[in-house]
């Protein structure tokens, strides 16, 4: 004879998301063993994410490696696309606006400044974007240049002017532009400044760049320092540094507004509960998937790394 039936109630199944982690014996309902294409809604539950539409029909040459938002001082936003040498402008029509003279990678960050938008990639001249004139070319040629622009690969916009690092030749100096110039770098209130001696693990490379509750944020590979008065770079101090980890990846940091999401080597950390917990594990974002996600990226190269995130939709992803 067969036993009776007894019903159970499921509430919310897999309303905490996707979790590897723990044995699928002791985990609650409430997790998620495997999720392929989902998002959870609003009302807790499980559901497909949203498709793709097309925003454009007109095709570019080669893969875009970067989507920037230009915004002019009058809260004009357009948005310039980036494939290798190509620069375009403008969605729908996305119409090819320079072609760099050099051959180069598709791994530009975009920044912008004073009606300016800047664009750069290590070893690379770097490409200026003149949003009330609409006209791109290298800042080499732009009329009002001085100095000499680091062939940098990272860039930040913030405190009134561009902070740039991470060149072919050194990866511990942080440059700076001068005061809402952001194609001169002699001058003024330009300059630069030698890590090395700030570094607390020692040798340490720049890999993002970052601006956090008013501080200048510094990820380095090995750690991250924090600067306090970054409005005059010539008397700011470093006000904390944390050298149990650092980020290995440009282009996985993220501003949510609240916080800053960055990939170390293990895992997805939160910079504030870093800053307060001191690189506590319970920081780890990805904890509920870190064996997984780690293998993900443990073997590709960190600057072909993407993310991105949406406010309206409250998510941060990352490929």
């Amino acid at each position: 004879m067969s036993d009776v039936l007894i019903p159970e109630t499921v509430v919310a199944a897999g309303y905490f998301g996707l979790n590897t982690e723990e044995s699928s014996a002791s985990l609650p309902n409430s997790f998620a063993l495997e999720l392929d294409n989902a998002v959870i809604d609003t009302f807790g539950r499980i559901g497909a994410r949203k498709g793709i539409n097309k925003a454009s029909t007109n095709a570019y040459t080669g893969l875009v490696g970067l989507i920037h938002e230009s915004v002019s001082t009058n809260g004009v936003r357009d948005i310039v696309s980036v494939s290798s040498k190509s620069f375009y402008k403008g969605l729908p029509n996305n119409v090819l606006k320079f072609t760099h003279p050099e051959t180069v990678g598709n791994r530009w960050t975009g920044v912008t400044l004073n009606n300016h938008a800047f664009y750069f990639q290590r070893g690379f001249k770097p490409v200026v974007y003149d949003i009330a004139t609409d006209t791109f070319g290298l800042m080499e040629n732009h009329p009002n240049y001085l100095g000499t622009v680091p062939l940098a690969n990272t860039a930040l916009s913030a405190f009134g002017r561009l902070w740039v690092a991470d060149t072919n030749t050194n990866k511990s100096i942080l440059y700076y532009s001068d005061t809402l110039i952001g194609h001169k770098w002699t001058g003024g209130s330009s300059g630069f400044i030698d890590l090395t001696t700030v570094f607390p693990n020692g040798g340490d490379e720049i890999v993002s760049l970052a601006s956090f509750n008013n501080r200048l944020v510094i990820f380095a590979r090995k750690s991250i320092i924090l600067f306090s008065g970054a409005d005059e770079p010539t008397t700011m101090v470093v006000e904390d540094s944390i050298d149990t980890l650092g980020c290995i990846a440009r282009d996985s940091v993220q501003d949510t507004g609240a916080d800053i999401i960055f990939l170390s080597s293990t895992g997805l950390k939160s910079l504030g509960r870093v800053v307060q917990e001191r690189s506590n594990p319970i920081n780890d974002l990805s904890s509920n998937v870190r064996t997984v996600f780690t293998n993900e990226y443990s073997g590709e190269n960190m600057e072909d790394i993407r993310s991105a995130y949406s406010e309206r939709e409250n998510f941060y992803v990352i490929s």
